[in-house]
């Protein structure tokens, strides 16, 4: 029984190592979109994503160039007023027509993409965007963590001594 249970434990422990160690990577569409931006009109998407990604950027724009710009959420908004604002300088365009970029993002903070067409006062333009990411994640760290405690108190089951009875003799009167 003690050997039986020492194996389980082992088994129990390094099952948990490998689920805990274990991560997955996953391709996320984020935007798969045509549309089409209108003289002194510009359109936008906005999305939170995890710390640290890589989003790759891909679009066509047609009908000529545009302006890009990729903000924070408190940025777009003064944008949107006319005030003073910030951007971020990568991936950001002054006049584009193309992309094809992988941009890591700085924060997790939710993000705003512009394409910018109000300079043009008679020009539509046709855009194709394509945006992704990959992420990964270990759907199973918690999970492994509690077969490795669990293994842990099989296996000690299985090594803790037991505890001697002794028999009394038989008495004799």
């Amino acid at each position: 029984m003690r050997s039986y249970l020492i194996a389980v434990g082992f088994i129990l422990i390094a099952v948990g190592i490998i689920a805990a160690l274990v991560t997955t990577s996953k391709s996320n569409v984020w935007l798969n979109e045509s549309f089409t931006i209108q003289p002194l009109s510009y359109n936008y998407y906005y999305g939170t994503f995890p710390s640290a990604t890589t989003l790759h950027i891909r679009f066509n724009i047609g009908g000529g160039d545009v302006a890009f710009r990729v903000m924070d959420e408190t940025n777009f908004w003064k944008w949107k007023a006319g005030s003073s604002y910030e951007y971020y300088t990568t991936p950001s365009r002054g006049t584009i027509s193309s992309m094809d970029l992988d941009w890591i993002l700085p924060s997790s903070s939710k993000i705003y993409f512009v394409w910018d067409n109000t300079g043009n006062l008679f020009l539509s333009k046709a855009v194709d965007a394509y945006f992704y990411y990959n992420s990964t994640s270990n759907e199973y760290y918690f999970a492994g963590i509690g077969l490795i405690f669990a293994g842990l108190a099989i296996l000690g089951l299985g090594i803790a001594p037991r505890p001697r009875t002794h028999e009394q003799p038989p008495s004799s009167v």
